[in-house]
């Protein structure tokens, strides 16, 4: 997103405080276009996704009203608002998903029937799109649309404390869902373990319609932050975090420096722990991972920090570009990686 008005390489002034704004280059990262999306208010943009008939999917959420590209009032405070856009940046719809409150979309991915599923924090009861109330304070709330959209089903997930934080969401083999974040909850709403830090990573694994299968609290003795699951080619799944924990719980090493440490675990197809591993780096709250076509996996950090593991967990390489705040890591087709990241 963005408060920039017109200036440097932005064409187009804010329609509110904050808009969407999308950057589209040629494979060598010159500009080929670029186009701000927005409302009257302020729209926070999180993620956007190549989509099975060659367009592009956009998300985030707003507390904007209709005007401008928004086309639909919110239900409560903030609402999720996913836009579809052509190659050459037009507008081809865009939907409002809100409960009562406040609702957030930190994750969205194209799904293999050609829809969408995205999610986020919720401390909505319910009302608008909304069919679950809130089994505490913040809880992970997913939305599942078709190709166009429209509304197919929701699923609430949360324990009695707060889930605040929502990592991703990505789809599994068995054509379900895994949905990871952060908890501070006990026993209780679809929490089946208590934590044994303040703030522990949990994921949860849906079927394919998002009823509830089983979840995993990943044990640490510290707080943990962040928390990102991705699927491997094994029908696996490997979780990363930073911790402030020393040996305990899952955690079978001590902290490197006596502070924060990146932390990965990979778990199998019912949530056990295959393998886990403490990264003896710490570069800043922001993480993130992706699955090489190889079958390794990529973690990054700030300062634009890489390591690649093995799918047994094996160290292959590290490296330093630069400073910045990384977001996001991906392959690119000719085998390198493409690093989204903020700097000043």
């Amino acid at each position: 997103y963005s408060y920039s008005d017109s200036s440097g390489e932005k064409s187009s002034a804010n329609k509110g405080q904050k808009d969407y704004w999308i950057v589209r280059t040629d494979k060598d990262g010159n500009l080929v276009w670029e186009k701000s999306y927005g409302s009257t208010g302020d729209d926070w943009f999180y993620v956007i996704r190549h989509t099975a008939d060659d367009n592009y999917i956009l998300g985030g959420f707003s507390n904007s009203d209709s005007s401008g590209d928004k086309s639909q009032n919110t239900w409560g405070l903030y609402d999720c608002w996913i836009i579809k856009i052509d190659t050459a940046g037009n507008k081809i719809w865009d939907k409002d998903y809100g409960g009562t409150s406040i609702d957030g979309l930190y994750s969205l991915i194209t799904t293999t029937d050609g829809g969408f599923i995205f999610g986020g924090p919720s401390i909505s009861g319910i009302g608008g799109n909304k069919t679950q109330p809130s089994w505490g304070a913040y809880d992970y709330w997913v939305i599942k649309t078709d190709k166009d959209g429209n509304y197919e089903w929701d699923a609430d997930f949360g324990g009695t404390g707060n889930e605040e934080v929502f990592g991703n969401i990505f789809q599994t083999s068995d054509n379900g869902y895994m949905i990871s974040g952060l908890s501070y909850s006990g026993i209780g709403g679809n929490k089946t373990e208590n934590n044994l830090g303040a703030e522990q990573s949990w994921v949860v694994k849906t079927d394919s319609m998002g009823n509830f299968q089983w979840d995993k609290t990943i044990f640490t003795t510290g707080h943990d932050e962040a928390g990102f699951c991705a699927q491997s080619i094994d029908g696996c799944s490997v979780f990363v975090n930073f911790t402030s924990a020393g040996t305990g719980g899952y955690k079978s090493q001590p902290s490197w420096n006596n502070t924060d440490d990146y932390w990965i675990v990979k778990l199998n197809a019912t949530g056990s722990i295959i393998w886990e591993k403490t990264l003896p780096i710490y570069e800043g709250y922001n993480i993130a991972i992706a699955l090489a076509v190889d079958g390794s996996y990529i973690v990054g950090g700030n300062s634009l920090w890489l390591k690649s593991l093995t799918s047994a967990g094996v160290e292959e390489w590290s490296t330093t570009i630069t400073s910045g705040a990384l977001r996001c890591i991906e392959q690119t087709p000719d085998g390198g990686y493409l690093l989204g990241a903020t700097s000043n």
